[in-house]
């Protein structure tokens, strides 16, 4: 680690820190984290500090969360997703938090649900990113307290939403297995963790209205999508409809 003590971290290359830290084999958790903080934090602001000065004749940079969701693919690219140095489930809710804490979000015309679409665009299972938004749902760690909450809500119908259709595509098991229970249970959770109609916001998320219109129906539609048989196949119950994705009008 003697070009990570005296190189990297010193001058701030922390997407470089991460790929030393696979190449090590280095499993500090706590440093791992706050590398992948400072990565996030340090993309951001270079994205800014380009965006408020721009220069004659040169492109127009990317917005912040493009740059950020930029990096973290290279990363993984280069990481295979491996475990330490990718932890999916502190690196998830950090992507979230900062989403929502920088206001990349539909403030700025950015889709709310990123967040998930680019750790499922990275092959991360559909099961695996449910359990960790559940995580942040039920501690409510990361910022997401109070009328924060419903973005986690809705981030969590998004991937349902998506989960639902690759089961249905598949005729069985999406990725990273089956849809079981808990995901009904959740989803009653959500509703119930939602304000009443017409009050409270989404700010930076779509319409409270659509959200509550999506886990609703996504209740109904996992409740009666897949039966589990004692041989353990999947059998599909009756017709499912096709949902829209939250925030469609």
């Amino acid at each position: 680690m003697q070009l990570f003590n005296e190189y990297a971290d010193q001058a701030g290359y922390y997407d470089v820190c991460l790929l030393i830290y696979h190449s090590a084999n280095y499993r500090n958790p706590t440093t791992i984290s706050g590398t992948w903080s400072n990565l996030i934090q340090q993309t951001h602001e270079e994205v800014m500090t380009r965006l408020d000065n721009p220069e004659p004749d040169m492109p127009t940079p990317p917005m912040p969360y493009e740059a950020v969701s930029s990096k973290i693919q290279n990363i993984a690219r280069h990481t295979s997703l491996d475990s330490f140095v990718f932890p999916i489930q502190t690196l998830l809710p950090e992507v979230c938090r900062y989403a929502v804490a920088y206001q990349q979000d539909a403030t700025i015309g950015a889709d709310p649900t990123w967040p998930a679409q680019l750790f499922l665009s990275l092959g991360v299972s559909h099961d695996m990113i449910v359990r960790v938004l559940e995580g942040i749902f039920d501690t409510q760690d990361y910022g997401f307290s109070g009328m924060v909450r419903n973005r986690i809500i809705e981030i969590i119908a998004h991937v349902v939403n998506d989960w639902v259709a690759e089961v249905r595509r598949r005729g069985g098991a999406g990725k990273g297995g089956s849809m079981g229970p808990s995901v009904g249970d959740l989803l009653a959770r959500c509703e119930a963790a939602l304000p009443p109609p017409g009050q409270g916001n989404n700010t930076g998320g779509s319409d409270l209205a659509d959200v509550r219109r999506v886990v609703r129906t996504l209740r109904r539609e996992v409740a009666g999508l897949i039966e589990r048989v004692p041989t353990g196949s999947l059998r599909f119950l009756g017709t499912v409809n096709q949902l829209e994705p939250v925030g469609a009008s």
